[in-house]
């Protein structure tokens, strides 16, 4: 048995409920597991601490000397440890992450979101998050950068591809309607490579951004029109946009969201960025983006 302390996002708590998982996929950071029996759409990611804590997390403090099972292992839960081979990872340790609770709609500071875009004109931006500098200066989808480079035709292609959905979905949120425009979603859903494609990641944010900031009608309706084109996208990817229609996702993500509506001191704002560029390869960024089109175009 491990000696180690884990913290344990709410989808992944609900999960431990089961007592048969599969692992799903196993990577040198972090492996997922699927419950045997039940039906919920989330996952456990069982992972690192030094990764961005989140719904499905359940984190651990001695990663290294943790022996990661290959796909396809069998884990049960047991005595209050998780058990694979002659191996167990206790769970009596385990503390509770939540998502941090945003100050109240009235108690919102006043904020400049030319601010926040100045932070991240000196960011290394990547995905689709090349987009948020002037997203954030001039209020609204700027054309496909031209600054990006030369070399890179794969993202040059993903951003112009997703460009002209992102601004059906910008229309949207600039003007709600009860109808979610479904070229908007099934273009964005599996957009991309990756173990969570952009277009998720942006949704995602999309989602996360509605019900923080106390959007919930607009929220609801984007989450069923996503549940409807879920089976273009891969089993991971639709755990953490299950999590996001709950409005749960990355803790950066939620205080990038906060620094948006509330605003944040450069410092912080910094620190968030730096977070948000360390998870996955574009994944903090993209689903940034998606937050960020939902805070410039809500209105308060």
């Amino acid at each position: 048995m491990l000696p180690t302390s884990v913290l344990i996002g709410p989808v992944a708590e609900e999960l431990l409920a089961e007592r048969e998982f599969v692992v799903l996929a196993s990577f040198s950071r972090s492996f997922y597991l699927a419950p045997v029996h039940g039906k919920s759409q989330g996952l456990i990611c069982c992972c690192t601490d030094a990764l961005e804590p989140g719904p499905l997390s359940l984190a651990c403090s001695e990663w290294n000397a943790l022996p990661v099972p290959a796909a396809g292992t069998g884990v049960v839960r047991q005595d209050g440890a998780l058990c694979w081979k002659n191996f167990r990872l206790p769970l009596s340790t385990g503390k509770n992450w939540v998502p941090p609770v945003l100050p109240p709609v009235q108690a919102r500071k006043p904020h400049c979101m030319q601010q926040h875009a100045e932070a991240l004109f000196a960011c290394s931006l990547h995905g689709f998050g090349r987009l948020l500098p002037r997203l954030l200066w001039d209020g609204g989808l700027p054309p496909l950068p031209e600054e990006l480079p030369h070399e890179d035709d794969t993202e040059t292609c993903l951003l112009s591809t997703g460009l002209s959905f992102l601004e059906l979905g910008q229309a949207w949120l600039r003007q709600p309607e009860d109808v979610v425009p479904s070229d908007f979603v099934s273009g964005l859903v599996g957009l991309g490579p990756g173990l969570t494609p952009s277009g998720d990641d942006i949704l995602g944010g999309m989602l996360i951004a509605l019900f923080c900031s106390g959007k919930e009608e607009q929220a609801r309706l984007l989450k069923t029109v996503i549940a409807g084109e879920a089976n273009r996208t891969n089993r991971i990817s639709r755990a953490h946009l299950y999590a996001a229609g709950r409005g749960m996702g990355a803790a950066a993500l939620h205080e990038w969201i906060g620094a948006l509506l509330c605003g944040a001191e450069r410092s912080k704002l910094d620190s968030i960025c730096r977070r948000l560029s360390q998870i996955g390869h574009t994944s903090g960024w993209d689903a940034a983006l998606g937050a960020a089109l939902v805070c410039v175009h809500a209105d308060w």
